[in-house]
């Protein structure tokens, strides 16, 4: 697919009992453990169908979405952001594909935090280049002012914030935690 570089083929990791919320979460979590420290991005993907696959990027991104298609509509996510590239919190590309294809649950991993979206029943979609315009102008210009006040760190706090702004407006969970 033109722009997007040549990467590994995904690797099917296990299949589970996709009816168990809980072995959901222990599998992302299982994985996150694995993945967080790696200098490229990796995607784990549970399927509807259960199966858990790998998905292999490089240093600015993974592409789940262009190696599982169809199989990525609905599955749960998490992914890390390498140490040199992270902002502490999702991009505007995570919030896209968030809400692209419909995912119940996304997550990201560092090397020092933890984080989830979590679709509601009222959850709001909206396109990404609505995305891309209020990520990069309305709510950057907000968080900007937070930080030129000194209320926020815009070192760690900067994406933080934007992706509350969007959980706020849109209607969806979003969280971070410290790891450990």
């Amino acid at each position: 697919i033109k722009g997007i570089p040549k990467h590994p083929l995904p690797v099917l990791r296990e299949t589970i009992d996709i009816k168990n919320e809980n072995m959901i979460q222990s599998t992302l979590e299982k994985y996150e453990k694995e993945i967080c420290s790696n200098n490229n991005e990796n995607a784990i993907v549970v399927t509807k169908s259960g199966k858990v696959k790998q998905c292999f990027g490089n240093d600015i991104a993974v592409y789940p979405d262009v190696d599982l298609k169809d199989e990525f509509y609905g599955a749960y996510v998490t992914h890390n952001h390498p140490i040199s590239k992270t902002h502490f919190s999702f991009s505007s590309d995570d919030i896209s594909l968030f809400m692209d294809y419909k995912l119940p649950i996304l997550r990201g991993i560092d090397n020092d935090y933890v984080y989830q979206l979590t679709r509601l029943p009222d959850t709001i979609d909206i396109d990404q280049e609505m995305i891309k315009y209020l990520f990069g102008g309305e709510y950057y210009h907000k968080v900007m002012e937070k930080g030129f006040i000194g209320e926020i760190n815009m070192d760690v706090d900067e994406y933080h914030e934007i992706v509350g702004m969007f959980a706020k407006e849109y209607r969806f969970c979003y969280e971070r935690w410290k790891r450990g």
